[in-house]
């Protein structure tokens, strides 16, 4: 199931990645333009980063060793994680076709391609999620049965990072004379900033976001001629959902074992960031229909009117968020 995952993964590499830079292939995707191309942009890199979680707990599962159950945990959650997304973005590209979205960029060999390249990983996608969905099913027995044979172990692990410091001390013995640099390399980086992470893990996902966002906004705006103002639009919006999916995923993943735990304002104050942000990428996906918020329509809106719906959504995502926090936290009401 983890290998399917990991080729399932792969397979959407190829899909999403090199198409997506291709322009004379690209241009006649059905899912070129929005809410379409933004599902597809974003997970384009949120699968290969989950896949690469999985890789580092996968390589790490031998069989000379026992098994903890906590890894096979986090291995079975980031191949969900994985599937879902690329499931999302899949249901997502087949709407496209289905609509006729860009149907008059439509030419048989580009969109043929394109749409036969998608039902190859629809197929595989398909099968990998079927497994999961018996695997699931097979615990379930197993949990109801009582059974605890084989070789998984309850024993604490550590968190992803732990791990990656582990494979990368590990698999250094193919490196020959620079094996005891790379050890070196990796344990001054589990001494300084593994542990930095693990004191500041939010400060980590933010400084992650910045950099991912300047790279990547940064380059688009250079490549496609856009102004200053979209220039920093993009590039707020890409720090705004790669922050959201790092703190989200990486709690869910175990990316960092934080050393603080969170206060619950503490944490309230992160669930709306997440919520901001999150409410925000939205806004970005299904602006063309929610232009009248700001008065305004997909012909006359400029930069001024897109950030001020961002902002109205970013609040509101916020404050929903609050909410429901504050719904979930109010003791029950004794019945009269």
């Amino acid at each position: 199931m983890a290998f399917g995952t990991l080729w399932v993964a792969g397979l959407f590499f190829l899909f999403s990645v090199p198409t997506k830079q291709f322009k004379p292939l690209y241009g006649h995707a059905p899912w070129l333009d929005d809410p379409f191309d933004a599902i597809y942009s974003f997970a384009m890199f949120f699968v290969p980063l989950v896949g690469l979680c999985l890789l580092v707990e996968v390589s790490l599962c031998l069989k000379s060793e026992a098994l903890p159950l906590a890894r096979v945990h986090r291995m079975v959650r980031a191949c969900r994680v994985v599937l879902v997304m690329v499931g999302v973005t899949l249901v997502s590209c087949w709407i496209s076709v289905a609509v006729g979205a860009n149907s008059s960029a439509w030419r048989p060999a580009q969109t043929g391609g394109l749409i036969a390249f998608l039902i190859l990983v629809t197929i595989g996608t398909g099968r990998v999620t079927a497994d999961l969905g018996r695997l699931r099913g097979h615990a379930a027995l197993a949990a109801a049965a009582g059974d605890r044979s084989g070789d998984l172990v309850g024993v604490p692990i550590g968190d992803w990072l732990g791990d990656l410091v582990e494979v990368v001390r590990r698999e250094s013995r193919w490196c020959g004379p620079l094996r005891p640099w790379i050890v070196a390399a990796a344990t001054w980086a589990e001494r300084t900033i593994v542990a930095r992470l693990r004191r500041h893990p939010l400060l980590g996902a933010a400084l992650a976001a910045i950099g991912f966002g300047l790279g990547v906004g940064l380059n688009q705006a250079i490549r496609e001629g856009y102004n200053l103002p979209a220039t920093v639009l993009t590039v707020g919006l890409l720090i705004a959902g790669m922050y959201a999916f790092l703190v989200v995923a990486g709690a869910h993943l175990g990316i960092v074992r934080s050393e603080r735990p969170l206060t619950n304002a503490h944490r309230r104050a992160v669930e709306a960031q997440v919520g901001a942000c999150a409410a925000a990428v939205l806004a970005l996906t299904f602006r063309n229909s929610l232009w009248w918020i700001v008065a305004s329509n997909a012909t006359a809106a400029g930069a001024a009117q897109f950030a001020d719906l961002l902002a109205i959504a970013a609040t509101s995502g916020a404050t929903a968020t609050l909410a429901t926090q504050s719904l979930r936290a109010a003791p029950d009401r004794p019945q009269e």
